[in-house]
């Protein structure tokens, strides 16, 4: 994934899609996460492409506010006294929550790790 995405999603056509572009390079493909779509939806988190380790996502919490969903979520930056792998990466997090027809509003923390 190349560019960060917040991906809202309802339905099984529209989540094949998202885990195969998601897992393309991840050698031989797995089949995505069973969703009841009667039932769950899924959300997805991606910070897009890093040229080294150390960097990570993740969905913390969601919650409804009022007549939305709020996704909190988490993205962590190596500092500058972090080893990483020199690698390129594209962090990402899926979540599968209970379905709901309200919007979903991603509500992004940064934070930069502190190494010794």
């Amino acid at each position: 994934v190349a560019m960060a995405t917040r991906e809202t999603i309802r339905e099984a056509a529209a989540w094949r899609g998202v885990w195969t572009r998601l897992t393309s390079r991840a050698g031989s493909p797995h089949p995505p996460p069973e969703v009841d779509w009667t039932r769950e939806m899924v959300l997805v988190a991606t910070m897009g492409q890093r040229r080294s380790g150390g960097y990570s996502i993740r969905v913390e919490s969601v919650r409804r506010d009022g007549g939305e969903l709020v996704a909190a979520v988490v993205e962590t930056s190596p500092g500058a006294r972090c080893g990483v792998i020199a690698a390129i990466t594209a962090p990402a997090d899926v979540v599968i929550v209970p379905r709901s027809d309200a919007p979903v509003r991603w509500a992004v923390s940064e934070i930069v790790a502190d190494c010794p």
